[in-house]
């Protein structure tokens, strides 16, 4: 994939991962008024499924008109946004600067997770397998990602009681049984992939906010007459003063009071939960087939960008030697066909040489790069850049 189409992907992920977020944001709270929170953290699935659906191969069959007039908008005629039509070597500074905010994304996140970890003082395994900390505040919690461990605070055993230390365990398992560690990594790895987005980043906090408001409505579908024990328990913990990426716990901006309230409210009834899920794997299946529906529109304005760089000028080959045919291609039969753009010497050698189309993608581009590299082409003066089109059929 060329630096071009990395950032033609990337342009269209943050227009289909801001879309997905501002629909979450807009209906997360009345749908866990009407159908539960449960219903409405589900609703968060609107986004991975937006951002998987952008990564499928492109639909030829599928490419309205409306698809291509939002992203021409978008793509093209945005001043604030990276033109598909630089030059490949402006492309490159572009990923550059990308990849050094996601280098340095990723090192805030560990730092805040290993400060965190680092406040808890030594931990020490207990005979029932949970972990008792030195510390108190943010805890219990979750640490780890597939096989995460309960920390639980230094006075647990003092300043809970029984039916409090049950309710308070049974809410971390229910995080663990949930799925919710490899969530919030989930969550994290967005953060570092679109670490320019401040939506997305707003969106964790949200996240991780309906996360536990779904958490607490689980405990309470188990524990129904359990309410004004489980908040009692929830207003004794130590708020932290830190912050974990990658983690559940009482964190320094856990909506206490709003869970508080939550509970005072009435849990939905059972058909009413499983509508609630239904409409949010509904819209988050629709995100997905939206996000798929309507790249082609973004990879082929990334392909006419590319070519546009040629200038449409075919260059005249005088010696082509035969391109080497892909042996599964050959065997599946598979046919092609790829356009090179290259840069040409004032002695007609190939100074650079990069796929600017392939149908179907990927198959044939290095057997192609690697036949245009050993061509003979005709004299440009003093140089020039155009394009040489290579088909592959099989003979019949």
């Amino acid at each position: 994939m060329s630096s071009i189409e990395v950032l033609a992907w990337l342009k269209y992920a943050t227009l289909v991962s801001s879309a997905a977020i501002a629909l979450i944001l807009l209906l997360r709270k009345p749908l866990r008024r009407w159908l539960g929170a449960q219903a409405a953290y589900a609703l968060w699935w609107l986004l991975p499924l937006a951002l998987a659906g952008s990564l499928l191969p492109a639909s030829k069959l599928i490419a309205t008109e409306t698809a291509t007039a939002l992203l021409a908008a978008f793509t093209i005629g945005s001043d604030s946004a990276l033109h598909l039509s630089q030059a490949s070597d402006d492309s490159a500074v572009f990923i550059g600067l990308w990849l050094a905010g996601m280098l340095l994304m990723v090192l805030w996140l560990v730092w805040l997770q290993s400060r965190f970890v680092r406040s808890l003082g030594r931990l020490q395994r207990r005979d029932d397998g949970l972990w008792l900390a030195e510390a108190k505040a943010g805890l219990p919690a979750l640490l780890g990602v597939f096989r995460p461990r309960i920390v639980l605070p230094a006075d647990f055993d003092v300043c809970y009681d029984a039916e409090e230390q049950r309710l308070m365990l049974l809410h971390e398992n229910a995080h663990r049984q949930s799925w919710d560690m490899p969530g919030n990594a989930l969550a994290a790895a967005l953060r570092v992939l679109f670490w320019f987005n401040p939506l997305l980043h707003l969106a964790a906090a949200r996240f991780r906010h309906d996360q536990e408001l779904a958490c607490d409505a689980r405990v309470l579908q188990q524990q129904p007459q359990a309410r004004r024990r489980y908040a009692g328990a929830m207003l004794k913990t130590h708020i932290a003063s830190v912050s974990l990426p990658v983690g559940c716990h009482w964190g320094n901006t856990h909506p206490l009071k709003e869970r508080v309230m939550q509970m005072q409210r009435k849990l939905p009834q059972k058909p009413l939960r499983a509508a609630g899920m239904a409409l949010a794997v509904s819209l988050a299946l629709a995100s997905g087939f939206a996000a798929w529906a309507m790249q082609p529109a973004t990879s082929q304005l990334a392909s006419d960008a590319e070519n546009a760089h040629s200038d449409d000028l075919m260059i005249q080959v005088i010696r082509r030697p035969q391109p080497v045919y892909p042996p599964e291609a050959m065997r599946a039969g598979i046919e092609g066909r790829v356009r090179v753009l290259v840069d040409v010497n004032a002695d007609g050698t190939v100074k650079d040489a990069r796929v600017g189309r392939s149908e179907p993608a990927g198959v044939f581009d290095e057997a192609a790069l690697t036949a245009v590299r050993e061509m003979r082409l005709a004299p440009q003066g003093k140089g020039s850049s155009g394009y040489i089109e290579i088909a592959f059929v099989q003979d019949k």
